[in-house]
């Protein structure tokens, strides 16, 4: 096709922030890894931005920092796990724990950088895998003085439903067994278990 063009309209992305915005209280963490998804990372930032988000993730370090050159005032969450601890210090972005084995290998550099801690689920990529580990990685961060600010975990089926309705599966045991008043209340400050395509 000679000459398409696409429109993108960022009236309608501001629109769809606003309106998860009110719908949960502010409690929107705008993922924009690569590249924002190819909308433009800067582009997508500065309209959630305008929209009312304050929080923000990527799987990049470099997308990280721009969007720390971007905004003082945010939230970022890097979504893997980063060894680079200078660089999370230096600009206030927080990191995921890969595992509890992760956490006992860095333990000593932790200090002074906030973290979330990831619950596997049925993706598998990285996280936590049993429900012992995710509480036992929560207790030795808490026992060594390192912030866990948040945990999370990736719906691996929240954009499409399948016939063995594994969506309702997966949610039904991050809540029961995970979002438990001990994991939300005493540890952790943020908790993000959903993901939508906006």
């Amino acid at each position: 096709m000679e000459n398409a063009k696409l429109k993108i309209d960022l009236k309608a992305l501001y629109n769809n922030a606003r309106f998860l915005l009110e719908e949960t209280g502010g409690g929107v963490i705008a993922t924009v890894k690569n590249n924002a998804y190819n909308f433009g990372l800067e582009r997508a930032v500065n309209t959630f931005y305008e929209a009312g988000i304050r929080n923000f993730a990527t799987t990049s370090l470099k997308e990280a920092i721009k969007i720390r050159e971007l905004y003082e005032n945010v939230y970022i969450l890097m979504l893997n796990p980063s060894d680079d601890f200078d660089t999370l210090r230096k600009y206030r972005i927080s990191s995921s724990i890969a595992n509890l084995d992760w956490l006992k290998t860095y333990k000593d550099d932790m200090k002074d950088i906030s973290w979330h801690l990831e619950w596997a689920g049925m993706m598998r990529r990285s996280g936590c895998r049993s429900e012992d580990e995710f509480m036992e990685a929560l207790d030795f961060a808490q026992k060594n003085d390192i912030a866990i600010d948040g945990i999370w975990t990736h719906f691996s089926w929240a954009d499409e439903f399948d016939k063995n309705n594994s969506y309702e599966e997966e949610k039904e045991n991050w809540i029961l067994n995970l979002y438990t008043p001990k994991t939300v209340h005493l540890f952790v400050e943020m908790v993000n278990f959903q993901n939508i395509a906006m």
